[in-house]
């Protein structure tokens, strides 16, 4: 395949064996195109940083996007208030907050040499689902891999949920294809979403090494 992929709300870049750093490395194997993994450098929310008095949290902030290029790889993270408000406030907000991401995006992706309308988008947990129809994709495929709402995070958190879930719902019925990694997540999808069944992309020798390194670290 030739065709450029775009890793779209991935985890931060270090969190490396991470299932969406897992694809963005598989997708290296699979094209010969560019490939741009796209994320958040902080998964912290600010508002809720502040609330909480956790001012630690709210240095780690960056306003200027970090952006490595390796090749055909590039990773570049959401910069400016992109990267410290919440990517889903609420229903008033979400046109705003969809204009601010594409500007990010549609930058991104010009450092990255991809043409928009050629490219392959692999969008995780970042619902804006209007936004890839209006940027043009060649193809979206919304791949789940966690059902929020039952995050324990998010345990009691019944408005927050129910905004979440529905903005699932919406940008499954958007998506050219829609993944899962377990049958249980079908219950987060609307019922005439049929999705199909992928096997864990995580590197499971990397993943034995880490466990085994922290193994290693407790007996010292």
């Amino acid at each position: 395949m030739d065709a450029d992929l775009v890793i779209i709300g991935g985890t931060e870049w270090s969190a490396e064996n991470q299932i969406p750093q897992q694809m963005a490395r598989a997708a290296l194997r699979l094209t010969s195109g560019n490939v741009l993994y796209f994320y958040r450098d902080l998964q912290t929310n600010f508002l809720r940083a502040i609330a909480a008095r956790k001012y630690s949290e709210l240095r780690k902030l960056r306003w200027k996007a970090f952006s490595i290029s390796d090749g055909r790889l590039h990773v570049i993270s959401l910069s400016g208030l992109n990267a410290f408000l919440p990517l889903a406030l609420s229903s008033m907000t979400s046109k705003s907050r969809s204009w601010i991401f594409r500007r990010n995006l549609v930058s991104a992706m010009r450092q990255a040499d991809i043409d928009i309308t050629a490219a392959i988008a692999i969008v995780y947990w970042w619902h804006f689902p209007v936004l890839w129809r209006q940027l043009g994709m060649k193809k979206v495929i919304f791949d789940i891999i966690d059902n929020h709402a039952a995050l324990g995070m998010n345990m009691g958190r019944t408005r927050h949920n129910r905004f979440t879930n529905k903005l699932v719902s919406e940008t499954a019925s958007q998506a050219d294809a829609v993944t899962i990694l377990s049958p249980a997540l079908v219950g987060v999808l609307p019922k005439d979403c049929s999705a199909t069944l992928m096997p864990s992309p995580i590197d499971v020798t990397l993943a034995k090494s880490f466990l085994s390194d922290s193994s290693d670290h407790r007996q010292v």
